[in-house]
């Protein structure tokens, strides 16, 4: 039969309160004397840190530090890129009808002038768009706001 002792955060409670672990797992305490003097130890190690004071300040440096942090920026929201689309969209009807009209590229149809750009365009808002969801993942990483 493998015996299976207590990990250090079950010894802990243990040592703290002997109830506050499973009734086998006390059994397996209170009867094995690895346990016991682990136990013991940090019996010990806690009647000696309750022994130093705790320093108290008069500030709280919770409310120094966020006073001291910039102002959170405000987030893009659905209204703004419906601004951004709107206007890469009329730039795009401005520039179609000119692309349609001059013929910039010789002996290439208009239509496909037309489907490069589109295509061009449509690959641009999907970059800008990972590159968003990339920031805004790095941001929520470093849980600043």
């Amino acid at each position: 039969m493998k015996i299976v002792h207590l990990s250090e955060e079950q010894l802990q409670a243990y040592a703290e309160d002997p109830a506050a672990i499973a009734a086998t797992m006390r059994l397996h305490a209170d009867s094995c004397p690895n346990c016991q003097d682990a136990a013991k130890a940090y019996r010990i190690a806690f009647a000696g840190l309750q022994q130093f004071k705790t320093d108290k300040f008069d500030f709280d440096l919770a409310d120094l530090v966020l006073a001291s942090l910039p102002a959170p920026k405000p987030e893009l929201t659905w209204s703004a890129l419906g601004i951004y689309f709107g206007t890469a969209a009329a730039i795009l009807l401005v520039c179609l009808p000119v692309a349609y009209g001059v013929r910039l590229i010789s002996g290439l149809h208009s239509l496909s002038l037309i489907l490069m750009l589109a295509a061009t365009f449509m690959i641009a808002v999907h970059q800008a768009i990972l590159s968003l969801r990339n920031y805004r993942r790095k941001i929520a990483r470093l849980e600043i706001y």
